[in-house]
């Protein structure tokens, strides 16, 4: 028997019209699935490709997806301030996951977890790591907790919120909110 050819392969008669159109049925079609297994969506946003990754050029997708979460990735650096709105629109479905955001910019890290504490409920903000070495990895651990403690000190400290309630925020971001996003109680 011989094998069938590739159906998928590029014959040279599709334009980039085509290919968008494929993938984009591709993509809301994993959404869909998504949604059924109710597991959520992780998209990276901001400078991993600067053109067009802006975390606001996704609310046409969240909107037409209701019952499918998605996790925002990098804080969408540099613009912070979408992820910050589409969590605050989307409180239920968009939860930002700040990995990488201290090593981009401390200060930007600082800023957008001090307002996602204001806009959304502390069971939305994740914090992992995607490092390739146990040194990054590492390094990522200590920038997350320097924003957690300059973050979090702030906030006990101008009443905005009590020591305790500050350690259960440590523990949703770092672990909690993560394992129940993911399922992995």
């Amino acid at each position: 028997m011989t094998r069938s050819a590739n159906p998928f392969k590029n014959k040279g008669n599709y334009d980039h019209l085509d290919i968008k159109a494929f993938q984009d049925y591709l993509f809301m079609q994993i959404c869909e699935i998504a949604a059924e297994l109710d597991v959520p969506i992780q998209i990276h946003t901001g400078l991993g490709r600067l053109t067009r990754s802006n975390a606001y050029l996704l609310q046409p997708l969240i909107e037409a997806f209701p019952m499918t979460k998605f996790v925002l990735l990098h804080g969408s650096y540099p613009w912070i301030d979408d992820i910050l709105g589409l969590v605050h629109v989307y409180p239920k479905r968009v939860f930002p996951d700040l990995v990488w955001l201290p090593q981009i910019s401390t200060e930007a890290a600082v800023r957008m977890l001090s307002e996602l504490i204001e806009v959304t409920n502390s069971h939305s903000i994740c914090w992992r790591d995607d490092s390739w070495t146990s040194k990054e990895t590492y390094g990522s651990l200590l920038s997350a907790q320097h924003v957690l403690a300059t973050v979090l000190s702030n906030k006990v400290h101008q009443g905005y919120m009590s020591l305790p309630d500050a350690q259960v925020l440590v523990a949703n971001i770092l672990r909690d909110n993560a394992k129940r996003l993911y399922k992995l109680d």
